[in-house]
């Protein structure tokens, strides 16, 4: 009778620490979801300012080069009547800048942006 009993608390030992064992590790595996959910908005956070950061420097970029297109039109433009007074219909056109805001991509579009691109790869 003793035996029947060692094995039947065996036995329910067995049961009850399956079950403690796959609650605990429930709980854990929640707990690392949650830890990798939150790195990942934390990278996709780091990579939106990364994304807005280069929109900004384009920008910049295209700033100065169009600047330096007008500077050199302006040039051509001042040299081409200088030796060919006669050619006043030949002039370069300046080109004009948008406003700083205007130009600048909202995050809207960013998430479009990277969304698509990532879609498309």
């Amino acid at each position: 009778m003793e035996w029947a009993l060692v094995v039947a608390a065996f036995i329910l030992g067995l049961a009850l620490g399956y079950v403690a064992r796959t609650v605990f590790a429930r709980k854990g595996e929640a707990q690392a979801n949650s830890k990798q959910l939150e790195q990942t908005r934390l990278e996709l956070s780091q990579h939106k300012q990364e994304v807005h950061d280069h929109f900004d420097e384009q920008h910049a970029q295209l700033i100065a080069l169009t600047e330096q297109l007008n500077k050199f039109n302006q040039q051509w433009n001042d040299s081409a009547s200088t030796l060919c007074p006669n050619s006043s219909n030949k002039k370069l056109p300046t080109l004009s800048q948008t406003p700083a805001a205007s130009a600048a991509p909202k995050d809207s579009e960013l998430t479009k942006l990277v969304t698509n691109n990532a879609a498309n790869n």
